[in-house]
């Protein structure tokens, strides 16, 4: 992952958590039908590079991360989401969601600090 802060790398369980919270963000009622596609494409696109060991995320596809991340959290601490169907989770992909709540909690933190950073920087 190129940012700032090299020392942080993820790790083949980091992927797999993220892979499995990515259709959180991608079957999420946010903006238009068009702009419902386009996450759902740049999801695809992320698990793809994290399929294939590719380091480097845009902007856009760091901050899908963190949703992505944040959704799973909001899903397994029952925090209300607005945005999130969870009628479409059925218990494979819970028990799934499940075994990663550790390294989601390990990882928001970080995401969450390098997408304020990068909003930042865009302002």
């Amino acid at each position: 992952m190129n940012h700032a802060n090299n020392n942080f790398k993820l790790t083949r369980n980091d992927f797999d958590a993220i892979i499995a919270a990515l259709p959180l963000v991608a079957s999420a009622n946010i903006g238009s039908p068009d702009e419902i596609a386009h996450n759902q494409f740049v999801c695809e696109c992320i698990i793809n590079k994290l399929l294939a060991h590719i380091p480097t995320y845009s902007a856009e596809e760091m901050f899908l991360i963190c949703d992505a991340i944040g959704a799973a959290l909001d899903f397994l601490t029952g925090i209300p989401n607005e945005y999130l169907s969870t009628s479409i989770i059925d218990d494979k992909w819970k028990n799934e969601l499940t075994q990663h709540l550790f390294t989601y909690n390990r990882l928001y933190p970080y995401f969450d600090n390098l997408c304020d950073e990068l909003e930042m920087k865009f302002k």
